[in-house]
């Protein structure tokens, strides 16, 4: 099986959800519910904007990794995160119910 060229860098959404998981705390129960990316583009930019639907168990760590989600850089071969946030939280019996949206560039 043959992947994809090595000068080409991965799909950005896909990188994102790996920078995410490795940055979420340790034996933590959040996991990925939905992703959707759409192309972006301005004059100057291409890259795309990327929504994350997580589900997680609503605890310390969950709302300390959150907490810290808008200041943290995750770095990406061939792309940059240019913006984060946290779109919603909504907590329920004991679980959070959590979207993310993003928007990461292309490196030139």
């Amino acid at each position: 099986m043959s992947g994809p060229p090595r000068d080409r860098a991965p799909d950005p959404g896909l990188a994102l959800l790996h920078a995410l998981a490795a940055s979420a705390p340790r034996g933590s129960a959040i996991e990925l519910v939905d992703m959707t990316s759409t192309g972006w583009g301005s004059a100057t930019f291409t890259g795309a904007r990327h929504v994350i639907r997580l589900r997680g168990r609503d605890d310390p760590a969950l709302a300390s990794w959150l907490a810290g989600l808008l200041e943290a850089q995750f770095r990406l071969r061939g792309h940059l995160v240019a913006d984060i946030a946290l779109a919603s939280v909504e907590r329920c019996g004991g679980s959070a119910a959590v979207v993310v949206e993003a928007l990461t560039l292309d490196e030139a």
